[in-house]
């Protein structure tokens, strides 16, 4: 693992699981002193930020105090 007093971490962890599997892994990044943001990447980027934004993200805790969006973007 590398240096958590490090400005760049670089372990490229691998997030697998069922959409509430891996919004909870997403809820305890989220509760780590000191991090303030996450790098996805997605196999397929369009089905993945899709998947993420639909399935993934309204699952996750520490983003239930922001409003839904229910607009389609374009």
């Amino acid at each position: 693992m590398a240096d958590p007093t490090s400005a760049v971490n670089i372990n490229m962890g691998t997030l697998v699981g069922s959409y509430a599997s891996v919004a909870r892994m997403l809820d305890e990044v989220a509760s780590v002193p000191g991090a303030e943001g996450v790098l996805l990447t997605f196999d397929d980027f369009l089905s993945g930020i899709e998947n993420f934004g639909e399935r993934i993200q309204p699952l996750m805790q520490c983003r239930a105090h922001l409003p839904a969006l229910t607009q389609e973007v374009a």
